[in-house]
């Protein structure tokens, strides 16, 4: 194996990045696929059920993601759409 040379001094190590810190968001993260525009969500479950959806993604070889948007939808079809039309105007009213 071959011995190694370091020949930069200490400044090299406390040197930028290059990356600008201004660049950086804050706040809530979007991340854009290509139809669908997806958020990063905190959710508390029971770590009963979180393992079942584990489990779940692991035998339908996809992602947790992925079995947590099925159940959504499955959720919000159970509404008829003008009824969840209202509600969501509701709820936008109340977030002002």
């Amino acid at each position: 194996m071959a011995k190694k040379e370091f020949r930069t001094g200490l400044d090299a190590i406390f040197q930028s990045t290059g990356m600008d810190e201004s660049s950086e968001t804050k706040g809530r993260k979007t991340f854009v696929s290509d139809s669908n525009k997806e958020i990063r969500a905190t959710f508390i479950v029971k770590e009963e059920l979180l393992l079942k959806l584990k489990a779940i993604a692991y035998w339908e070889r996809c992602q947790i993601k992925d079995i947590v948007d099925k159940a959504f939808l499955s959720v919000v079809s159970t509404y008829p759409s003008d009824k969840l039309i209202e509600i969501q105007k509701l709820f936008s009213e109340n977030l002002k």
